[in-house]
């Protein structure tokens, strides 16, 4: 589950690699996809990966 939570974290703050509070952005999302059970995380990942 380690990978997908690295890929979820990583494809849900690509759009935000410009902005100038990136490293804050990213963090949120470390901590929101930690919180996430495993059926939400695998269905969210499914989603975005399209």
């Amino acid at each position: 589950m380690k990978k997908e939570r690295r890929e979820l974290v990583e494809l849900m703050s690509t759009p935000f690699k410009c902005e100038p509070n990136y490293c804050q952005t990213k963090t949120s999302f470390v901590k929101f996809v930690s919180e996430m059970a495993a059926p939400t995380l695998l269905h969210s990942l499914s989603m975005i990966r399209g």
